[in-house]
């Protein structure tokens, strides 16, 4: 692992991420509600800090509730997404790109990293 992301890791108090990658939640909302679709209560907002590192990736999955990728620091990282109509999208987060995008609830996504020796926080 690159010593930069390992002293992140660290610093941060990162845990492996069932997708791939490291990451911590750092918010949950208080509030709660029911959403149609979701089982039981839902807090209405969460945050978390996610990262890749190396050849790691996050595979596809739809989530049930929008989500919002930012990019603090590192490679630029490629998020895939897949429309209701089939069209893939992709969009480049970080370095060279935007430094926050939104992905909808219900759609299929993935990120990769851009840049294999490095890593994305």
């Amino acid at each position: 692992m690159n010593k930069e992301a390992a002293r992140l890791v660290k610093k941060l108090g990162l845990e492996k991420h069932p997708e791939g990658g490291y990451f911590k939640q750092t918010y949950r909302s208080d509030t709660v509600v029911d959403f149609e679709g979701h089982d039981g209560s839902q807090s209405i907002s969460s945050a978390i800090y996610y990262m890749l590192v190396g050849d790691q990736f996050s595979a596809f999955h739809k989530l049930k509730s929008d989500e919002i990728w930012h990019h603090y620091v590192g490679s630029s990282i490629t998020l895939y997404a897949i429309a209701s109509d089939g069209k893939l999208s992709k969009i480049k987060i970080g370095s060279g790109g935007t430094p926050q995008a939104v992905i909808k609830a219900d759609t299929w996504f993935a990120a990769s990293l851009d840049s294999k020796k490095s890593y994305c926080l």
